[in-house]
């Protein structure tokens, strides 16, 4: 169950780190890749806009999916945890009951 929960948490944090990769670069490409259409008359201005907005929606609809499915899987983590700990509290107090019957015997 550690071992279940330790790769839970790797897979999460690797996660999190392309996604962050992926939030600096896709907007500096997008810049470059429009900056360069504009420039050499491959496309106008507005038009440049436009595709920006459409892929900017794209990524924004993706993000929003890959944000709601990481928080189920930290939920189902830190409930994974409060389940252990239950278990861990509550076999302390059997623990702590039974050495004090043992204290108390004659």
């Amino acid at each position: 169950m550690v071992k279940n929960s330790h790769h839970r948490n790797s897979y999460v944090k690797k996660k999190v780190e392309r996604w962050d990769m992926f939030a600096k670069a896709v907007p500096a490409s997008l810049l470059l890749l429009n900056i360069t259409l504009v420039v050499f008359n491959y496309v106008d201005f507005t038009n440049a806009f436009w595709i920006t907005m459409a892929l900017g929606s794209v990524i924004s609809c993706i993000w929003w999916v890959w944000t709601i499915t990481t928080i189920r899987l930290v939920k189902t983590t830190l409930q994974s945890a409060e389940d252990s700990l239950l278990d861990v509290r509550s076999d302390v107090n059997e623990l702590v009951k039974d050495v004090k019957d043992f204290q108390n015997r004659p």
